[in-house]
């Protein structure tokens, strides 16, 4: 009986030993989530950037600022940001005023396998803003936002149809890039040609693009050539998240949750395929594992 008892309890301290052997997992800090809103000819539109990890679902709600709810739209997160819209009444839109937006990342106990991995199975990992318990069921993330829409700011057909110039399309590439943590730091100077000036962009040993700008005051942009070669997995990723953030500079009349299908579609068409999106038409040739992409503005 002596002897039984000293195996239990040699063999509970070996427990109790290679449990504090264990490296504790490591705790997750979450960011301010950030939300961008957008008024549109067909509704209102959100952009969330947070860094949770993809496949987190998240929960937007509109609410009127009386709380009223409007609407509300479960999505997944990829590449640390995500769109969700048109929110609109019926046919109509909602009026330009003051509304809340409501950004809930739901109970992590009930989030997909790979993100409890790094969160935990309920969420106790979690750290920093808006983390909140829900009793046993673990934690969850909420944070609220205050958005005015503005009338005279509301983005409509005729707006799109505008000249693109130099200045707004670096400007908005990049804020479209910053949004999604795509690539923008790029050298912007202008070369003299002979009928159009041109810029040429070094994005890296496998991708290269020259945009083409007409020899106006305004220094429209006429369109833009990408050249890809054969790739590897790290840069095909980079210049991935650089055409997300090209289609939707060029056309900004569209929502950022449908580009990367847009995307991904268009680049795997066969050679000398082409599409029209809104004003500006897009086309590419192949060949001996290379990709030319045409973007051409009318």
């Amino acid at each position: 009986m002596k002897r039984t008892s000293l195996i239990l309890i040699a063999g509970m301290l070996f427990v109790i030993l290679i449990e504090g052997c264990t490296p504790a997992k490591k705790e997750f800090t979450v960011e301010p989530i950030k939300l961008s809103s957008k008024c549109m000819y067909d509704g209102f539109y959100f952009t969330i950037n947070s860094n949770l990890p993809d496949g987190t679902d998240f929960l937007v709600s509109l609410y009127t600022d009386t709380d009223s709810l409007l609407g509300q739209v479960k999505e997944k997160i990829k590449a640390h940001t995500f769109t969700v819209g048109p929110f609109r009444k019926g046919e109509k839109l909602y009026p330009a005023g003051n509304y809340h937006v409501t950004v809930v990342v739901p109970v992590i106990s009930t989030q997909a396998e790979s993100v409890q991995k790094i969160l935990g199975k309920k969420g106790e990992l979690l750290r920093g803003s808006g983390v909140n318990k829900f009793s046993s069921l673990g934690f969850y993330i909420e944070q609220k936002f205050s958005v005015q829409i503005d009338e005279e700011k509301v983005v409509t057909k005729t707006d799109t149809s505008k000249v693109l110039t130099l200045p707004n399309f670096i400007k908005s590439y990049t804020e479209n890039a910053k949004a999604i943590n795509a690539r923008y730091d790029f050298d912007w100077t202008v070369s003299t040609g002979e009928k159009l000036d041109s810029i040429k962009i070094h994005v890296n040993e496998y991708c290269a693009m020259s945009l083409s700008v007409n020899k106006t005051d305004n220094k429209e942009i006429k369109g833009m050539t990408i050249a890809i070669g054969d790739t590897d997995e790290k840069s095909a990723v980079e210049i991935l998240a650089i055409l997300y953030a090209l289609v939707q500079t060029f056309n900004p009349e569209g929502d950022y949750g449908s580009v990367p299908a847009f995307v991904s579609d268009f680049v795997n068409q066969e050679s000398e395929y082409k599409i029209k999106k809104g004003k500006v038409e897009y086309s590419l040739t192949k060949f001996s594992g290379n990709t030319v992409i045409f973007i051409i503005c009318e």
